[in-house]
């Protein structure tokens, strides 16, 4: 008797380790927060998560903090979701679109309130994360508020932490950024990102400055643009010397179609047979110039970009 009750309680107990251990967990590829922060300490959220997949019927996402203005779509629509709030955060959750949610994206908007603390000498911006699913890449930026930047490492406070952030600033120049990134973050480890500024006495007063430093910005883009074009072209122009006449007419061919095409497109405009087609495409496949992509009877061939 004793025997048979010391199997069951082995038993009952293998059943439930069998129970709490799941059968498959998602995978995400890209995880982005970018948290503006206004004059009122209002933190403006937008949160983008690029799943490779997604093994739930339901979007599990946990905040820190107390939100309002919820928002949430994927690259169908509009979300249907809830919001739960408790004394340490709100629990959000959403139904996805679709069934299918291999190479999945949600994107979620929200505000946050009592993440900043006010003192004498200026402001600090806290904000926590779980990492409680499999991820690939994470990132996350604090926009400061106009008119405020860091506190002087001399001060004897450390504007930002952890270090290794990368310190940049909006495209209008009018807001400093404090982004950090995290490849393959530790599964069930927590991250605290910290920041601490202060007002600045605005140096500019000539009504000239803004639009002179917007023309000046303008330039230059347009310069940089231009460079970038410029070794494009150059680069191009090198490919296809060395390239066959032939194949130099399916290259060509590509790029006027925005480097890709149906193979059958390509057969079609050089008036190459589809043996000589397919032969050509292995080679340049070979010698990594494109890609190749089955899509029913045929294949979608993409020029390779850093090529």
């Amino acid at each position: 008797m004793f025997k048979n009750k010391y199997y069951g309680i082995c038993v009952s107990f293998l059943l439930l380790l069998l129970i709490s251990v799941p059968v498959s967990a998602s995978q995400i590829r890209n995880h982005d927060i970018v948290i503006a922060i206004d004059d009122f300490g209002v933190a403006k959220t937008s949160v983008i998560v690029d799943y490779e997949s997604l093994t739930t019927d339901e979007i599990y996402y946990f905040v820190f903090a107390q939100i309002d203005s919820f928002g949430a779509r994927d690259d169908y629509g509009m979300l249907l979701c809830n919001t739960n709030r408790y004394s340490y955060g709100t629990q959000i959750t959403c139904k996805p679109n679709i069934v299918e949610t291999v190479n999945y994206t949600v994107y979620l908007d929200f505000n946050m309130v009592g993440l900043q603390s006010v003192s004498a000498d200026g402001f600090f911006f806290s904000y926590d994360y779980g990492m409680k699913i499999p991820t690939n890449n994470f990132s996350i930026s604090f926009v400061l508020p106009t008119g405020t930047a860091m506190v002087k490492q001399n001060s004897g406070i450390a504007p930002y932490f952890p270090e290794g952030a990368v310190i940049g600033s909006t495209d209008d120049g009018r807001h400093i950024t404090v982004t950090w990134s995290v490849d393959e973050p530790e599964l069930g480890s927590d991250y605290s990102y910290k920041v601490f500024y202060e007002k600045v006495v605005e140096i500019y007063a000539n009504r000239w400055f803004y639009p002179v430093v917007a023309f000046l910005s303008i330039l230059l883009v347009l310069l940089s643009f231009m460079l970038f074009k410029f070794k494009k072209a150059r680069k191009i122009k090198t490919v296809l010397s060395v390239l066959h006449d032939s194949e130099r007419k399916v290259i060509e061919i590509l790029m006027a179609n925005e480097g890709k095409c149906d193979q059958r497109q390509l057969v079609k405009e050089t008036g190459f047979s589809k043996a000589k087609m397919s032969r050509m495409m292995l080679d340049l496949e070979e010698r990594g110039l494109i890609t190749k992509t089955r899509r029913g009877r045929t294949n979608i061939i993409e020029l390779v970009e850093k090529k």
